[in-house]
């Protein structure tokens, strides 16, 4: 009855799974690691890779577990997406399809040059068309699960009779302006090198996307562990002082919005009616008139990094403003410790090398690409040692150990 109700779910779960018994027996490791192998039992490469973290980078364990976690979630919906516009006869393409190039997106097309400016094609217009087609992205939010959306496309507007929705815009057509005198066969090259520069970047902007998202849910986590210990950690009054002496726009706005998050890091009821202008009294003030010194403390701090935690976005790993990088440095400095992609916000020209987890459906891409494109690219969370440390072993080598 005194066992946390956490420990009870991790002990109960690494119980339920023989191979993570096996894997945290030989390899000495805790409930919570066991407990995360143990979700992924019937993966053998994310077993794997989780094995080896735990062991050679414990450090790092939570993100990648979390990383997996929100790839197989991704995965799962993405399948379920394209195989329910398969069954549908609608053909599914990525951005990596040749076709790609000269598809639009309906929304921009009328259904001829007949139809006035701002007669969108509807899809259910353009279900006949030869060239009607889809493309599946997903997209997660924090506490979210990951949604499927569906952009459906023409893959050859112009051959099938379709005009652009406005007589101002141009249709897609897949050829690239060249230099002049360009021969046609360093045109080809020139524009083979493009599209694979462009499906690199592209592949690292999403990638790093969905690094950033599970990123986030460790460390709010872990926010929501440190803020929940009875005294602040070294150097917090100063730190809290300092950024109020700041007065960074995050910390603004958390202030008129009654700061949601930093009350949700505490466990405490959501602010009724919004932030300072709404006249009611907000649950963080009411909890700090009637506490001890010590955690009054802790309350303040609480206030500054919900609002610096509310103003991250996934944009950060290659444009993070000056007081989302002190808040990142103190959070390291407290012990949280920073996945690659979280480091590229305080170092954006880090030399990382991005990973995907198993399953990880970048293909599919992320409904939050194009707006973020602009802002820039890099790594993912999970270190690529598995291999290395696996060398020796056959595919499902760890997992067989628990014979040992």
């Amino acid at each position: 009855m005194r066992t946390k109700a956490d420990r009870v779910r991790q002990t109960t779960q690494a119980a339920q799974s023989a191979r993570a018994v096996a894997i945290g027996s030989r390899y000495e490791l805790d409930l919570v690691q066991m407990s995360m192998i143990a979700e992924f039992e019937d993966d053998d490469e994310a077993v794997k890779q989780l094995t080896v973290v735990a062991v050679r980078e414990p450090e790092r364990f939570r993100h990648v577990a979390q990383r997996l976690r929100d790839a197989r979630a991704e995965q799962q919906v993405y399948a379920a997406a394209v195989a329910e516009l398969t069954e549908a006869g609608v053909p599914v393409i990525d951005r990596d399809d040749d076709r790609y190039t000269a598809a639009t997106e309906l929304f921009r097309l009328r259904p001829s040059s007949e139809d006035p400016d701002d007669t969108v094609l509807e899809e259910e217009a353009h279900r006949d068309c030869p060239g009607h087609a889809a493309e599946v992205v997903t997209v997660r939010h924090y506490g979210q699960d990951p949604q499927s959306r569906v952009r459906w496309l023409c893959l050859d507007p112009t051959a099938h009779g379709h005009a652009p929705l406005r007589e101002s815009m141009r249709i897609r057509t897949g050829a690239a302006g060249g230099s002049a005198g360009e021969s046609d066969e360093e045109r080809a090259a020139r524009e083979a090198r493009d599209k694979e520069a462009a499906r690199i970047e592209r592949r690292r902007v999403i990638a790093n996307n969905k690094a950033w998202t599970s990123a986030e849910t460790v460390r709010r986590e872990w926010l929501a562990e440190l803020l929940a210990k009875k005294s602040a950690p070294k150097g917090a009054a100063i730190y809290v002082a300092a950024e109020l002496g700041q007065g960074a726009h995050a910390l603004r706005k958390a202030m008129e919005s009654g700061n949601p998050l930093a009350c949700e890091l505490l466990g405490l009821a959501a602010p009724d009616g919004g932030g300072y202008y709404s006249g009611r009294v907000n649950p963080l003030a009411e909890a700090a008139r009637t506490t001890s010194t010590a955690r009054a403390t802790m309350l303040s701090l609480a206030f500054v990094l919900g609002a610096y935690e509310a103003g991250t976005h996934q944009g950060n790993w290659r444009n993070a403003d000056p007081a989302t990088q002190r808040y990142l440095s103190q959070l390291r400095d407290w012990g949280y410790t920073l996945c690659e992609v979280e480091q590229l916000a305080l170092d954006p020209n880090a030399d990382h090398t991005a990973t995907r987890a198993p399953g990880d459906n970048v293909d599919g891409g992320d409904a939050d690409e194009e707006e973020d494109a602009a802002a820039g690219p890099a790594p993912d969370c999970e270190p690529d040692t598995a291999a290395a440390e696996l060398d020796s072993a056959e595919p499902g080598g760890l997992p067989d150990d628990e014979s040992d």
